[in-house]
Order: structure tokens, then C-alpha cells, then sequence
């Protein structure tokens, strides 16, 4: 590792546990000035949604589970009954697995190797000689997901696909400048999803765009788009044929494209392969042949986004930049 690949990587650990640190104070700042009333309260609605109390324990023992499997040698934290839990023991068992994560993710990323070695060897779920990748949704989304994959694998070909041939075309003439590869638009999805190696929907749409003939083994599929019960962009029948990881299982069981694949019968929730966060730890094996078709069927944790701005902010009242804007005038 050279001089300046260990600068790198120092900031960058350093920055990993100071947006995790902030986000710790976010969620206990949440809980300090939430109704209590409402802490327990049922959302509106027919489908089940879990209330704030079970979101906030599910946190801190998932965080657990992270720091038993990842880090055995830190003291091992007791899990929160959601059933009986108060915002007091919420505050309390959050600020002890926010400290346990955090010693262990400064240990992780702290030097040049070490065990932050194994989350570098995890294996993803795209396959590592993926060039080709179909974007469904050309909107900013598509957007920043096309330039996030263009830097974790070495793309030469993107199909832009969407309702609004305008917007593809605009997409593609943008991003073939700013990218330096062929993106080309196209009005047939599932023929450009079946020459590419992976395919990212981020849509709005209420009803399946891809089914299960519409891919190719060994594609890779992220399912950014339903983030609501509403919203569908697979068909149960794809659900049913690739391994599926989910961000957060129990969230995607109401909400994903899972839920329509549950509902529709066609899997059951043990028919999930794993969290991402399993992945990522390195205690399951993301891809495992270059035939499995991966499906990563993506909710969305907003906490996560208010962390991340949380930490830029407070970079940016250190640095003195930014534009300040009163809301209130």
C-alpha cells in the first residue's frame, strides 16, 4: 500500500466512524423529544408497518448481531424486548451498541489490514466480469447508481431504459460524456436485460417489468424502486428463481417486491438468503457461481441518509463552506 493509499484509507475509516457516531446522535436525539404517545402507536393503514419502538430495538439488535459475529472478542450486549421496551432502554441500549460498533469499526479500519481485510474479500452479488448493466429509471437515481456501479466494476456497455424515451435519450447523451462508455438508450427492456450482467429498476412502478424469462443466469438484479406495498418492478416468478438479499428482511416482507413474491406464494421468508449486512460481514458468501441469478430487493433506511447528511453538515460548519439558507424567514 503506498503513502498515499494509506491516507486514503485512514480518512476513510475515520469518516466511517464518525457518520456511524452521528448517526447514533440522531436516533438518540429521535427518541429524547418523540411524543410518547406515539412510541408505541400503530401507523394508519392496512398492512402491517412496525411501530417506532420495534424499529429502534431492531437497531440495536441488529448491532448486536454485528458485533457477536464480526468482533466475538467485544463484550457481548444483551438484545431489547421490542414488546416491552421504553424509549428510556431504547436511549440506553442504543448508546451502548452504538459505542461497541464503533470500537469495532475503529479497530476495523484503523490500519492497513487486519480484519477489515475480510470485508474487502467479501464476495458481492454482481459477478466481478460484469461489462454490460441495463439502468430502469432515468432519473437522478439511475443516475447515481450508474456512476456508483461504473467505479466497482469496469463497465463498457449501459442501456438506458424508461416510459419517457426523452428522458433515456437525455440520460445516455449525459452519461456516455461524463462516464466515458457506451450508454445507449433503448425502448425494449427485457432484451437489453437479457445481454446485460446486471440490471438496476429504480421506478415508480405498480406493476412487475421483469419476469422471470426476462433474465439471463448469472445477472444480477437491484430492486430500488418499491419502496412502499404499492409499488412492484418483479414478478413473483423472478423472485421465485433467483437468491434473494434483502436490506432489512422484516421491512421488505411488507414493503419490497418480496412482498408481492410472498404474498403471491411463490417463496416464504426462509426462502431468503440473507441481509445484506451478512454479505458485507462476510459471514454468508454473496455470489457463488457465475450461473445464480442475485436479487437485492432494496426499502431503503432512511436513517442511514440522515446520518450522512448529518456528517456533511457538520463538515461543512468545520470547513466554513456552504451556502446558509432560513427556512423560518
Amino acid at each position: 500500500m503506498t503513502t498515499r493509499q494509506r491516507k486514503v484509507h485512514t480518512q476513510l475509516g475515520r469518516a466511517a466512524v464518525q457518520i456511524f457516531a452521528a448517526n447514533d446522535r440522531i436516533n438518540q436525539m429521535l427518541i429524547e423529544h418523540l411524543d410518547p404517545a406515539a412510541w408505541k402507536a400503530k401507523p394508519p393503514g392496512k398492512n402491517k408497518v412496525r411501530t417506532i419502538a420495534a424499529i429502534f430495538t431492531h437497531m440495536h439488535n441488529v448491532r448486536c448481531k454485528w458485533v457477536r459475529l464480526t468482533a466475538p472478542h467485544l463484550k457481548v450486549l444483551r438484545q431489547l424486548n421490542r414488546a416491552h421496551c421504553t424509549p428510556q432502554q431504547a436511549r440506553a441500549g442504543l448508546a451502548e451498541s452504538a459505542a461497541r460498533c464503533t470500537e469495532m469499526l475503529a479497530e476495523a479500519l484503523g490500519g492497513g489490514g487486519g480484519r477489515v481485510e475480510k470485508f474487502r474479500r467479501a464476495k458481492f452479488l454482481a459477478r466481478q466480469d460484469s461489462r454490460t448493466i441495463t439502468i430502469c429509471g432515468c432519473g437522478n437515481q439511475g443516475r447515481i447508481q450508474l456512476k456508483a456501479l461504473s467505479r466497482v466494476r469496469r463497465l463498457e456497455t449501459a442501456f438506458a431504459y424508461d416510459r419517457d424515451g426523452g428522458q433515456a435519450l437525455r440520460f445516455s447523451q449525459d452519461l456516455t460524456s461524463d462516464l466515458r462508455i457506451s450508454v445507449k438508450p433503448v425502448s425494449d427492456l427485457p432484451a437489453a436485460v437479457r445481454q446485460s450482467d446486471i440490471c438496476v429498476t429504480c421506478t415508480t412502478s405498480r406493476q412487475p417489468l421483469l419476469g422471470s424469462d426476462d433474465v439471463s443466469p448469472g445477472t444480477f438484479i437491484a430492486a430500488v424502486g418499491a419502496d412502499n406495498p404499492q409499488k412492484q418492478e418483479l414478478h413473483p416468478s423472478l423472485m421465485a428463481r433467483g437468491k434473494i438479499v434483502c436490506d432489512i428482511l422484516e421491512q421488505c416482507a411488507v414493503m419490497g417486491d418480496l412482498h408481492h413474491a410472498l404474498d403471491a406464494g411463490v417463496v416464504t421468508l426462509a426462502s431468503v438468503y440473507a441481509e445484506l449486512g451478512e454479505v458485507v460481514a462476510g459471514n454468508k458468501p454473496g455470489r457463488e457461481s457465475k450461473e445464480e441469478i442475485t436479487i437485492f430487493d432494496s426499502t431503503g433506511t432512511a436513517l442511514q441518509d440522515v446520518a450522512a447528511a448529518a456528517f456533511l453538515y457538520e463538515k461543512a460548519q468545520r470547513d466554513g463552506c456552504g451556502v446558509r439558507l432560513d427556512f423560518a424567514a
